[in-house]
């Protein structure tokens, strides 16, 4: 069984929102994470931001 789930950042300060910004944009303020029943199909929030990161923090 395959789930979506959405994860939404909310900035604690005006530094975070401005560090946030360039990920926001590319991800358009939303996040799809597809989550599996499966061991061999999960993957953690962390692993998924991890790939993101060299694409919109540089």
């Amino acid at each position: 069984m395959n789930r979506s789930a959405h994860l939404h950042y909310f900035a604690r300060s005006d530094d975070d929102a401005a560090y946030a910004l360039p990920m926001q944009a590319l991800l358009q303020e939303r996040l799809h994470l597809p989550f599996s029943s499966q061991p061999e199909g999960r993957r953690s929030v962390s692993q998924v931001l991890a790939d993101l990161a060299p694409h919109c923090c540089r």
